[in-house]
Order: C-alpha cells, then sequence, then structure tokens
C-alpha cells in the first residue's frame, strides 16, 4: 500500500475488496497475509491506477525497519551477513504465510538467494519483484554497502522488465530457465552487519524459535500443502505427496495422517490448486490448451481437456470463449 502511494485512509477500503475481514486481521500484531491476498491487493491497487509494474520493486524502496517484525530484527543483530540472511529465511514464517516460496542461500561461489516462481493466478510476477527489492535493500541495509549484488538472474516462466530491474537494483540481468536468484559478490556473505549485536541476537533467535513452535501448532497441514504446490506446480512438474512430506521434513505417513485428520486429501488439494491456476492460464490468450496442459504437470493437452470438464463441467476452450464474451461463469473450486 504504501509503495502503491495510496493514502493510509485508503487502505482499509483496499484491503477490503480483497477480503472484508482483511482490515482487521492487518491490524493485529500476529497478522501474516497469504499469498493470494497479497497478489489480489497487488492487482487491485494496479487496476485502480494507483501502481504500474513497478509496484513490486517500489516495496524495497519504502521498506521501513518494523516491515520485517522480528525476522527482520534478527537479522540486523546478527554478526555477519550470512548469518543474517539465514536466520531471516528460517524465520521469514513469522512474517508471511507466503513463506513456502521464500528464496534459499546458496553459499557457493558466487553465493545467491535463490527461489523458485510460484505458478499463482495474474499479476504473480509483483511477489517475484518484491522479493527481489525487499531482499537487495536489506542487504545493503545490514552492511552499509551498495557492492554486495552482481548480478539478478530471470527466469523465462514470467514477464520482466529488466531495464527497471537493472535500474531499481543497479546490477545487470542475467537470465536462466529456471530459477530467480541474487547473485552476490564472493565474500558478501562475511561481511560484518553494521548494527551486529551478538547477546540480543542470541535472545531474538530463542524467542523466535518459540513463536515458530506455537504457529507450527496452530498452522494447519493443509494451508501449508497449498502453498508449496503453488510454488511447484510449474513446468511440467506433477507433484506428489512425498515430494510434499520431503520438502516439509515429514515422513510420508505423518503428512498421510495429518491431513486426514484435516478431512482433505493430497490428491484434492492438488486439484484444487491446478483447476484455480487453469482458470487463470485461460485467461492469457497467448497460452494455447497445450502450453497450459504441460505447465499443469498433464502428460497430454487432452488429459487436461479432460480433467477440466470434470472440474468445471464444461471443455476448457468453451470456457475460454466465454470469458472472451464476459461471461464470468466458473468457480474458484473443481467439481467433485
Amino acid at each position: 500500500l504504501r509503495a502503491a502511494k495510496l493514502p493510509p485512509a485508503q487502505w482499509p477500503a483496499a484491503l477490503m475488496t480483497i477480503h472484508p475481514d482483511l482490515p482487521a486481521l492487518v491490524a493485529t500484531s500476529n497478522s501474516r497475509i497469504c499469498l493470494e491476498q497479497g497478489l489480489a491487493l497487488g492487482k487491485h491497487l494496479m487496476s485502480m491506477g494507483t501502481s504500474d509494474v513497478t509496484l513490486g520493486l517500489r516495496m524495497g524502496q519504502v521498506m521501513i525497519d518494523t516491515d520485517l517484525g522480528l525476522p527482520g530484527q534478527i537479522a540486523r543483530t546478527a554478526p555477519t551477513l550470512g548469518e543474517a540472511l539465514e536466520k531471516f529465511l528460517h524465520f521469514s514464517p513469522l512474517l508471511t504465510r507466503c513463506h513456502l516460496v521464500q528464496p534459499s542461500l546458496l553459499p557457493g561461489m558466487p553465493p545467491s538467494l535463490r527461489f523458485q516462481s510460484p505458478a499463482l493466478p495474474g499479476h504473480h510476477h509483483l511477489l517475484s519483484e518484491a522479493i527481489l527489492s525487499i531482499c537487495a535493500h536489506l542487504i545493503t541495509q545490514l552492511t552499509g554497502r551498495d557492492d554486495a549484488l552482481t548480478h539478478v538472474v530471470t527466469n523465462h516462466h514470467q514477464t520482466w522488465d529488466n531495464l527497471a530491474l537493472q535500474e531499481q537494483l543497479g546490477v545487470d540481468v542475467l537470465t536462466s530457465p529456471s530459477c530467480i536468484s541474487l547473485l552476490l559478490h564472493d565474500d558478501a556473505l562475511s561481511w560484518r552487519v553494521l548494527t551486529a549485536e551478538p547477546g540480543l541476537h542470541a535472545h531474538l533467535c530463542e524467542f523466535g524459535d518459540q513463536k515458530l513452535r506455537m504457529l507450527q501448532r496452530n498452522d494447519t497441514i493443509g494451508g501449508y500443502v497449498q502453498q508449496w504446490l503453488a510454488s511447484y506446480l510449474y513446468g511440467g512438474r506433477l507433484p506428489t505427496l512425498e515430494d510434499a512430506a520431503k520438502a516439509m521434513h515429514l515422513p510420508d505417513w505423518t503428512m498421510r495422517r495429518r491431513l486426514k485428520a484435516e478431512n482433505i486429501s493430497f490428491r484434492v488439494l492438488r486439484d484444487e490448486m491446478r483447476y484455480r491456476l487453469a482458470l487463470d492460464y485461460l485467461a492469457d490468450r497467448q497460452l494455447s490448451l497445450g502450453e497450459i496442459a504441460f505447465a499443469l504437470g498433464f502428460s497430454t493437452p487432452g488429459a487436461f481437456q479432460r480433467a477440466f470438464k470434470r472440474w468445471s463441467g464444461q471443455p476448457a476452450g468453451r470456457y475460454r470463449s466465454l470469458q472472451r464474451k464476459g461471461d464470468k461463469t466458473g468457480g474458484s473450486q473443481p467439481h467433485g
């Protein structure tokens, strides 16, 4: 909202367009906005004309200390940049419910912050650009240096404004077939953090661990699986329950037991996410049905067509035609 330059008096109304309870939720100290709500809010702000395609990039520029909550304070008291980033990523579930698409820290040569782009409905580049911008500006704030980044790496799954990226982050842009990354100076992870306080850092980490344990008790496994699916479902990969369990460091049988306790199955969650993504992909007229089928992990376009008809009650081609005519039929949940 701040990056969109929306007056604070208009914030509640903007939040209510996404969900009527969202203004009250955001006002609470422990609030965490989910991935799709954040994307929907960004799309709404751009549709209002209050912002443009650089909204995600500007989020890093307008970031203030309190925006990153406890994870940010833990990072700012760490002794080195490497430890700061490691702890920030570890505790980021306290900050956002988008944590399953968070970057991972790779300490190679060069070290990098890397994350997979989530396959989510419209304007999902907003999330990618916001994460790039926030992480880049956090690194600058922690070290007081503007030479920590060497390159930004974008992928082929999204439309990027490379010139805007280069101008906003001050480094050259490279492209990759898959992952998005911030490449760092070879020895950047050993740089000292300007505001390091080791004693306070240890206490904050202990407090953060307590908060994480409380959060994990309250969050549903189904919610975790949904967000993991959002980040995994692209590029022709069909995720399995075993893949999800491994990503969450759980035995397969524990994953099944916890999903059963919530009266949900992995297959249902996967189909719901595929259907929701299919609806948005069909709205993109540049994507063929074959490309959509591949993106959602179907072996053939025919398999996708059959699944979509089972979910929505109509063929994918007919749904796309009706959408072009302005018919808003079709729900957000699959049938059966």
